[in-house]
């Protein structure tokens, strides 16, 4: 169990820190021989919002020492325990993720990508307009899966404005990864509907017939068209190959706590963003493995996926290093550092699928 003890013997427990969407999280509790009391409650929370934005909560009386919660949504969340049927917090949980359930990569263009940078291609939202530095929701995804993101956001931006700029911004770039966040900018000028899913899937096109690289579409529907407009988004990323990272405003828009303009997220409505876009960029990063030589050895850094298990072997010498087990678990470890003496011989690394 995975425990965190905060105030006066008040804790939270999970079992472990990896689930999948619509899995039952239990989460165990323990209080002081005075509480609980009668309006104690465990609230859900994604991992960087503020007590004001829970997802969801159960009240802990009659229900002994746990409960359990059904995740709707990937990403990266935690529980707190409060007393008194206010914010008074006394326990927080670890942090645990809550993955999509596996996707078939074959269904996905151009998985597995050639290398090339990750590109987060939109506007204003991605620009991150309405956060501090560094909260934008590229720079906290880069944070999040150790990875670069590079920013080609534009504020103001329609799709028929990034179609213009999408050559010199993302195609001569040669990317592996495009996350392309657009249409709201449309919905406010009062672009036909029609004519921005026809712009998007003319921007998905170029993408992936120019570059080769995965295309994750983000779909902004919620606090604009409205639930509507959700299978247009749906049936593009169906059409396309392309990943689908659905409604990434769900609850931001209009909300005073998440938005501070009421359209345009602020730090912690970009961290629900970003939380909510990690899991389809993680789920189609190609494993990778970066090598600095040494004059006796090899400093190797692994990025794998999670949940697959590899091999690593130096070999091409003789005899043949033994196997390395690189292992990810979601949540913890985003890469694996490995040193491998190579004693002054030559060879190359071979890396298997177990």
């Amino acid at each position: 169990m995975s425990r965190v003890v905060v105030a006066q013997d008040y804790t939270l427990a999970i079992a472990t820190n990896r689930f999948t969407v619509g899995e039952s999280v239990y989460v165990a509790w323990s209080t002081p021989p005075w509480s609980p009391g009668f309006f104690d409650w465990v609230g859900l929370y994604h991992a960087s919002a503020n007590d004001f934005n829970w997802v969801s909560y159960k009240y802990t009386l009659f229900r002994f020492d746990d409960t359990y919660f059904t995740v709707e949504e990937a990403g990266e969340y935690n529980f707190r325990y409060f007393v008194d049927n206010v914010l008074d917090k006394r326990a927080t949980s670890s942090n645990f993720w809550v993955w999509p359930p596996a996707a078939d990569l074959s269904l996905v263009r151009n998985y597995p990508s050639p290398p090339g940078p990750i590109i987060a291609f939109g506007d204003s939202l991605t620009a991150g307009v309405g956060a501090s530095a560094g909260h934008d929701w590229p720079a906290i995804v880069s944070a999040t899966l150790g990875i670069d993101i590079q920013n080609a956001g534009v504020s103001g931006d329609t799709t028929a404005d990034a179609l213009l700029r999408m050559g010199r911004d993302v195609l001569v770039k040669r990317p592996s990864i495009v996350v392309v966040l657009l249409g709201g900018n449309d919905f406010l000028r009062r672009v036909p509907a029609e004519t921005t899913a026809a712009n998007l899937k003319t921007i998905v096109a170029r993408i992936q017939n120019g570059t080769g690289a995965v295309v994750v579409l983000a779909g902004v529907q919620s606090g604009y068209w409205g639930d509507s407009f959700a299978s247009v988004f749906r049936r593009l990323a169906d059409e396309t190959g392309a990943v689908y990272a659905p409604d990434v405003l769900r609850g931001i828009v209009n909300n005073p706590f998440l938005s501070d303009d009421l359209l345009h997220p602020n730090d912690a409505g970009y961290a629900v963003v970003a939380n909510r876009i990690a899991p389809a960029v993680a789920a189609v990063i190609p494993p990778r493995l970066a090598i600095k030589a040494a004059p006796d050895s090899f400093l190797l850094t692994w990025f794998g996926r999670v949940g697959e298990n590899y091999g690593l072997q130096f070999a091409g010498a003789f005899p043949d290093g033994p196997w390395i087990e690189l292992v990810l678990t979601a949540g913890t470890d985003k890469f694996v550092l490995i040193k491998v003496r190579s004693e002054g011989k030559q060879g190359f690394f071979r890396i298997m699928k177990r």
